[in-house]
């Protein structure tokens, strides 16, 4: 099953949050526009692992049980590849 498929067949089920990389400096795991779906059981894609993929799906998780704000933005995050990662409710 292709990233995609998986994507669409798992939001006919359930809402998810869409996180992605907005910018980069220097050198970044991921480009920008990589994307991962966030559901409170599993995730889609990858904005490219480590910490700040943790803390991206820690913060989509409590988008989705409503104790968070949509926008996560972490642009202090491993100085200087300062990485900014957008979490939109899909």
């Amino acid at each position: 099953m292709t990233e995609l498929t998986e994507l669409f067949d798992r939001l006919e089920r359930a809402a998810a949050v869409l996180v992605t990389v907005a910018t980069t400096q220097g050198s970044a795991p991921r480009e920008v526009g990589a994307w991962m779906a966030v559901w409170p059981d599993g995730q889609v894609g990858s904005i490219g692992g480590g910490q700040l993929e943790w803390q991206a799906l820690a913060h989509a998780r409590a988008v989705l049980a409503g104790d968070a704000f949509e926008k996560f933005v972490d642009d202090d995050f491993a100085t200087p590849r300062a990485t900014m990662v957008k979490s939109v409710m899909i």
